[in-house]
């Protein structure tokens, strides 16, 4: 083994146990089943309150751990998946197509400037991410825009994370970025926490689909921002 080699590997490993975005090479120790027991994934879904036909947006879906069973529940709906890493994205996309799951896409983006038209959503999803963003107000901003009147924001986060954020640093940014708090689930450093975005519009007009005039079919492309 090179100099170089070993180096990488080094470096691979310490941004593995360190703060930030887990490296790709080392994205398959996001699959850990005991994962399931902090939430389940019918607590985790319980509390996304998705019915058939729910549009979901998975941020930081990673190799798509919660994403086969967040699309199963759907199966009138979509589920998009993003992640910042295009070498994550194909392996998610590869584990939810040998899943036999049609309902979804991936694309790879910054969650801080998503290329999605405003208001497309009826939930969003993150599970132990949003520690790992950079500029976490932004981001909320940015999943302020793309949910639609009434959509639900679920933000998880795990014992163990080393990019764990306390519920009150959590409820203070997504506040500050238009949310307005509905429930808490669980406690400490294993807890979800949902939000809705303010209704400006009737519920009627939220559920007729996507803002910017953009429509969805049964089996809907992604929709972009113009």
């Amino acid at each position: 083994m090179s100099r170089m080699d070993l180096s990488k590997i080094q470096d691979i490993v310490k941004r593995f146990f360190g703060h930030g975005v887990c490296p790709h090479q080392l994205a398959c120790t996001l699959m850990n089943p005991l994962r399931q027991q902090i939430p389940s994934f019918e607590a985790l879904f319980q509390r996304l309150s998705l019915h058939e036909s729910s549009r979901v947006l998975e941020v930081r879906s990673g190799p798509g751990y919660f994403s086969v069973q967040a699309a199963r529940g759907i199966p009138e709906g979509y589920l998009l998946l993003i992640d910042i890493q295009r070498e994550v994205v194909a392996k998610a996309k590869n584990w939810i197509k040998k899943a036999g799951v049609k309902n979804f896409s991936c694309i790879q983006s910054d969650a801080n400037n998503l290329p999605l038209a405003n208001g497309t959503f009826g939930v969003v999803f993150l599970v132990a991410v949003l520690g790992e963003v950079m500029d976490r107000q932004s981001c909320l901003r940015e999943l302020f825009r793309v949910l639609y009147a009434h959509g639900l924001l679920s933000i998880t986060e795990q014992l163990g994370d080393p990019d764990f954020i306390p519920l009150l640093e959590v409820r203070i940014l997504a506040e500050k970025a238009g949310f307005e708090f509905e429930q808490i689930y669980g406690k400490n450093k294993n807890y979800t926490a949902n939000f809705r975005k303010p209704d400006k519009k009737t519920l009627e007009q939220a559920r007729q689909g996507p803002g910017d005039g953009q429509i969805w079919n049964k089996n809907p492309n992604v929709s972009l921002r113009r």
